[in-house]
């Protein structure tokens, strides 16, 4: 096989890989399309807090809370910034808070003090325990921007469904 024929051959698996991005007339790729903070509120905040269902309300935290982690908010010129929520990363401009008035169990639950939110029961305590940002899996979120604590606080009531 001759240098020409390996660098075809290397060109084809690149095609291979990345074939959702290959334009078919033409074989030239196509630039993927810039994601908005428009495009991050319509996947995982489709609908607000006080749009959702009952029923609906822990899988609308589920996603929203999935698209906070800081990799998934750069793909769409997000950050995090602590004590506001999200904003966008050139301007600064204000997208989400993340709060009580945006989460859809808060809406439910938060005021019975929180006794009665799924997640509340599943884990034995609420999302805002301790107060701290070494064992409250909201204040952890707000603090260092992880929301793996607060996902993973979400999800054992999902499994316990």
């Amino acid at each position: 096989m001759s240098k020409g024929d390996k660098r075809r051959s290397g060109n084809v698996e690149a095609y291979r890989r990345n074939w959702k991005r290959i334009f078919r007339q033409g074989g030239e790729m196509m630039p993927r399309k810039k994601k908005t903070p428009d495009d991050w509120l319509a996947k995982y905040y489709p609908v607000s807090a006080s749009g959702c269902g009952k029923k609906d309300a822990l899988d609308h935290s589920i996603l929203k809370w999935s698209g906070l982690h800081p990799h998934v908010l750069k793909i769409y010129g997000l950050k995090a910034v602590k004590g506001i929520g999200v904003v966008e990363i050139e301007s600064d401009v204000f997208v989400l808070g993340i709060t009580g008035s945006t989460c859809a169990l808060c809406k439910f639950y938060a005021s019975l003090v929180c006794n009665r939110c799924p997640p509340t029961k599943a884990n034995g305590r609420n999302c805002e325990s301790g107060g701290t940002k070494t064992n409250s899996p909201f204040f952890i979120w707000w603090d260092r921007s992880d929301p793996k604590p607060m996902l993973k606080w979400l999800r054992k009531a999902k499994q316990g469904k």
